[in-house]
């Protein structure tokens, strides 16, 4: 009977005397061992850490809060951030190649030289984002929501097929062999772009500025023309 009393009396006092984690915020080296380890990091709140040049590849963080976190570049190649908040993050120049993004949240914050290589932002309201200088072969934003964004770099082979970009300034923007599928792009800004090869079958490019641009190879078939400034190369 003391005995039992002894080891109920140890359990209440390590337990009592546990010290709270509550408000505890990890740091990088931490959330990078927790990565490095295969750890699960979704629907974690790290809002607001400070993760510059953090090693995450290949985090799993579907779900997690990264609103205001500051990932300027951090290696988040392989990472799967379906559905995490991303909005006000800072992230230019992280690599983010290869990332599941799909049903993640973006703002209009500017964001200037991440690659996003292979990515996949599929069926994603982006909404009205400054991506600047990217890198993005291979992209897949099929279906996804982009309009009035301003997108300048190289999307090489990226597959925009009935994505709405209408609105969007891409003036300057580097494109070869990239797909626009039945996408809308009423009123974009295409002016002095490189468009080799791309294809624009049943597209809606009504109002769109086409001034100045190449568009060697290019598919045009049965687009949506209306009202379009063109000037080709």
């Amino acid at each position: 009977m003391i005995n039992s009393l002894y080891f109920i009396t140890c359990i209440l006092a390590l337990l009592l005397g546990a010290p709270s984690t509550e408000g505890y915020q990890l740091s990088k080296e931490e959330l990078e061992l927790k990565v490095s380890q295969g750890e699960s990091l979704q629907g974690m709140d790290l809002s607001g850490l400070d993760l510059r040049g953090a090693k995450l590849q290949g985090a799993k963080m579907l779900e997690t809060n990264l609103s205001h976190t500051d990932l300027r570049g951090a290696r988040l190649e392989g990472a799967f951030l379906q559905k995490a908040d991303l909005r006000a993050a800072k992230i230019s120049y992280a690599d983010l190649s290869n990332v599941s993004f799909q049903g993640a949240k973006f703002d209009t914050s500017r964001q200037v030289g991440m690659k996003l290589d292979r990515s996949n932002f599929s069926q994603t309201k982006i909404g009205q984002v400054t991506w600047i200088d990217v890198s993005c072969k291979f992209c897949n934003f099929t279906q996804s929501k982009l309009k009035l964004s301003h997108l300048s770099g190289t999307f090489f082979y990226a597959d925009f097929s009935k994505s709405d970009l209408s609105g969007a300034k891409m003036s300057g923007i580097k494109m070869q062999g990239v797909k626009f599928h039945g996408s809308e792009l009423k009123g974009v800004d295409f002016s002095n772009s490189k468009l080799d090869g791309a294809e624009f079958y049943r597209a809606n490019l009504s109002q769109a500025t086409l001034t100045n641009v190449s568009v060697k190879g290019a598919e045009f078939s049965q687009a949506n023309l209306k009202g379009a400034i063109l000037d080709k190369k």
